[in-house]
């Protein structure tokens, strides 16, 4: 029997939690009694109904757990807090707007084979799709996975999907330090230095049907484009005098 933990970050999230709720009865039946569920929700510092909603979980979600920020600490304070609290075998990790299926997770553990420390969603695989989603934004994103894959010298397609699955004895290793959407691709590229093994699961990314989007694009971006940049820097200063190339 394996035991998951599913993170479900949450802010301002009350008119996604209904439909998630019913989505997750979907995952939890399809999984049957050979995975034991641990639903997590972290409320980070929500100001809309989301705790009231929270408070509402249906039976067939139970055993769930919310964990409650005061304060707004950005997803990679939501991601750091379900990684302490995480418990199971296996570590997941969605989005609560169902831009990516929770039901890929179905397939994606599985994947989890000896050897194997994350598997990570990824729309930008040649089997992988990306629908309804704005020219520009699909640009931008398109283009920062390129960069990530010359700086780091990856072979992966996607870097800031969040549907995943981590082993939970790694997280201690790839905590986020950052506190907005950057964090996400941080924990990846964490766990890419040391070595870790990463196998991608093609998917399809689509419009969030309910709720607003709280990711602010061109602050992304920036962000993005600053840690590839300190990276590369901080790899040339550690660098041995006389080396070249990339290491």
């Amino acid at each position: 029997m394996k035991t998951l933990t599913l993170i479900l970050p949450c802010y301002n999230e009350e008119e996604a939690l209904p439909p998630l709720f019913e989505r997750l009865k979907d995952v939890k039946r399809s999984f049957g009694p050979d995975v034991v569920l641990d639903f997590l929700f972290v409320d980070d510092g929500s100001k809309d109904r989301t705790a009231q909603v929270l408070e509402a979980i249906p039976m067939e979600l139970l055993p769930a757990r919310v964990v409650k920020h005061e304060i707004n600490r950005g997803l990679g304070g939501a991601i750091a807090t379900g990684f302490r609290e995480a418990c199971g075998e296996f570590v997941a990790i969605m989005d609560v707007d169902c831009t990516y299926d929770p039901m890929y997770l179905i397939d994606m553990l599985p994947m989890m084979k000896p050897g194997v420390d994350v598997v990570t969603g990824s729309e930008f695989h040649p089997r992988g799709k990306v629908e309804n989603i704005s020219a520009m934004r699909l640009f931008l994103s398109k283009n920062l996975s390129l960069l990530y894959r010359i700086a780091f010298w990856s072979n992966l397609y996607s870097f800031s999907c969040l549907l995943r699955i981590y082993r939970r004895e790694i997280l201690k290793d790839i905590m986020p330090t950052h506190r907005g959407f950057l964090s996400c691709t941080e924990v990846l590229i964490s766990a890419h230095r040391r070595g870790l093994k990463i196998v991608e699961f093609p998917l399809v990314l689509t419009e969030r049907q309910h709720g607003e989007s709280k990711m602010p694009i061109i602050r992304s971006i920036v962000d993005h484009c600053l840690f590839i940049a300190g990276s590369l820097i901080g790899r040339a200063a550690r660098r041995p005098v006389g080396e070249g190339g990339l290491s």
